[in-house]
């Protein structure tokens, strides 16, 4: 029995031997063992040393991304601008000042204009003249500061009396926008080109709204504060129109009209003279 015990004890030593002999040999577990050599069928240096351990080098993971998502798009050449032949910034003193029996125009602390109204009707403001140019664009910060009404730039204007030319006009209160044409004089009325539309681009009550025309060639773009609102096309005052106005209108009592920043430009272009 003493010997048999011997022989289990020298048997489970062996064993116990070769178990740890084999676990030495093997790499420690989450350590990549580097090879020095490189055996036949075996990955270069720098790879794991065992052959089913073989790494893609990082540079190559995402290499089909290409394929499924195409070449780049090419850089937009970008679209020629005119350059302005004419710029104005017409302040108060451009404009014919003074009160009237209707209505007082006047310089505002920033010498811009105001112009109050007082019976119930309009009050136009003739400001420069544009000399049958065909591509420009006229722009104003414009607030109504008191009572109710809309304001208006007026352009292509040929004549107060019988002529006519186009009103582009905000009203605040409503958020609403629209082109007339004006004929022989009506300037009460016209002919709506576009009648009043709501627009969310329009800020509502007291705030000031900056509203501008560009007339290009028979188009007529309208813009209000920065945003495209609308594009038209007439021709019927393009080469007749000689200036450009402002326009206030009153609806039920006093109002007050305030415009500030007042600019005109004017290119000579493949649309323009």
């Amino acid at each position: 029995m003493r010997s048999q015990g011997m022989l289990f004890m020298i048997a489970g030593f062996v064993s116990v031997s070769l178990l740890f002999g084999v676990l030495l040999a093997q790499p420690a577990t989450g350590v990549a063992a580097v090879s020095t050599a490189a055996p036949a069928g075996t990955p270069t240096a720098g790879h794991l040393s065992r052959a089913f351990d073989t790494v893609t080098p990082q540079a190559t993971k995402f290499a089909f991304l290409p394929v499924i998502m195409g070449p780049p798009p090419p850089t937009p050449t970008p679209t020629p601008t005119a350059t302005p032949s004419q710029v104005l910034n017409p302040t108060c003193g451009w404009f014919p000042l003074g009160p009237s029996d209707r209505d007082d125009v006047e310089c505002s602390p920033t010498n811009g204009l105001i112009i109050r109204r007082f019976n119930i009707s309009h009050t136009i403001v003739a400001c420069c003249g544009t000399n049958g140019a065909r591509h420009y664009a006229i722009s104003a910060e414009i607030a109504k500061t008191a009572g109710d009404g809309d304001y208006r730039i007026g352009f292509d204007v040929r004549s107060l009396l019988q002529g006519g030319g186009y009103l582009f006009g905000i009203n605040p209160d409503t958020r609403s926008y629209s082109l007339y044409r004006v004929d022989d004089g009506d300037w009460k009325g016209g002919v709506p080109l576009i009648p009043w539309t709501s627009s969310d681009a329009i800020l509502p009550g007291s705030q000031f709204n900056r509203m501008q025309v560009e007339r290009r060639g028979a188009d007529i773009l309208l813009t209000i504060n920065g945003q495209q609102v609308a594009t038209v096309q007439d021709t019927t005052w393009l080469d007749q129109g000689i200036g450009w106005i402002l326009y206030a209108r009153n609806y039920t009592g006093a109002a007050e009209m305030q415009y500030e920043r007042i600019r005109y430009v004017r290119w000579n272009d493949v649309t323009g003279q």
